[in-house]
């Protein structure tokens, strides 16, 4: 019996030593178990906003350069003197003429007359020579002999003026240097050729192949100015 409380004491003892071992012991993973510890969550990749594309605005075409009228060139004294020359109701956008000028001219002038029956009037002036040399090169060129045909009628052709005077020259027996002429051009078009008195030569250029309407457009006298005059009406300077 004294042994009781001893063996009492020793199976407590033991009792508590197989509670102890029976305690779980901390899940360690096993390599080779399959078992897997639970991954911490990963921070996904931090991805930066996507910049947006810098868009590059359309670069403009340059304008497409416009044809810029040239400026009007101003007349000298000799051009300002052929536009005062000329019938002043054909005084009509003139401008300078310095290229392509008759032979032995030295000055000129154009005039746009742009009328159904006139395209355009050209003056020139020779200085102190006559122009008849140039008349006369231009109607060799077109096949008009002096002295034939007849403006008037539509008919190609040269005359003098004033017609109650011969035609004859003062002092060499040629012909007269105060001369209209007419012909039909190389595109049929009906052109007349004067001279005025002295130094000017004027040239006009129609629009038709008739030759009788251009031609007394040309003789025809400005309204308010003496009827009783020498030269062809386009001719304006006082004879």
């Amino acid at each position: 019996m004294t042994n009781a409380p001893r063996l009492v004491a020793m199976l407590a003892i033991g009792v508590l030593i197989a509670a102890c071992s029976s305690s779980p012991a901390p899940s360690t993973p096993v390599a080779g178990s399959g078992a897997v510890p639970s991954a911490a969550p990963t921070a996904s990749p931090t991805t930066s906003p996507s910049t947006p594309a810098v868009s590059t605005p359309p670069t403009e075409a340059p304008p497409s350069p416009s044809a810029t009228p040239e400026p009007a060139m101003p007349f000298n004294a000799a051009e300002m003197e052929l536009v005062g020359q000329i019938r002043a109701d054909s005084r009509i956008d003139c401008v300078p003429r310095r290229t392509d000028l008759p032979p032995k001219a030295v000055a000129g002038v154009e005039c746009r007359i742009g009328t159904a029956l006139v395209d355009r009037v050209g003056a020139y002036s020779f200085g102190t020579a006559p122009a008849i040399d140039a008349y006369l090169a231009r109607l060799a060129t077109a096949k008009v002999t002096p002295g034939s045909g007849d403006c008037a009628t539509g008919k190609a052709g040269d005359h003098s003026w004033p017609a109650y005077l011969p035609d004859e020259g003062d002092a060499d027996g040629g012909i007269r240097e105060e001369r209209s002429g007419c012909f039909l051009d190389e595109n049929g078009i009906a052109n007349v050729r004067l001279t005025c008195y002295g130094n000017v030569y004027m040239g006009v250029l129609g629009k038709t192949a008739d030759i009788r309407a251009l031609d007394a457009w040309t003789w025809k006298i400005q309204a308010g100015d003496d009827t009783h005059r020498d030269p062809p009406g386009l001719c304006s300077a006082p004879d």
